[in-house]
């Protein structure tokens, strides 16, 4: 009996912790997104800054 509890047991905590690893990947992905997003940005305003430069 105390087994099959065992086994029972490790099959949820092995259901929380694939969960807990798709949330992870998921908030991985989103924070990659926001950071290649941020880097666009920033190489956006680069060239902004050498074509004013090439100007003056």
């Amino acid at each position: 009996m105390d087994a099959k509890k065992s086994l029972r047991q490790r099959n949820v905590d092995s259901g929380k912790l694939v969960e807990s690893t798709a949330d992870l990947m998921k908030t991985t992905g989103e924070m990659i997104n926001k950071m290649e997003d941020r880097k666009k940005v920033v190489e956006n305003y680069i060239e902004k800054i050498r074509k004013q430069q090439q100007e003056i």
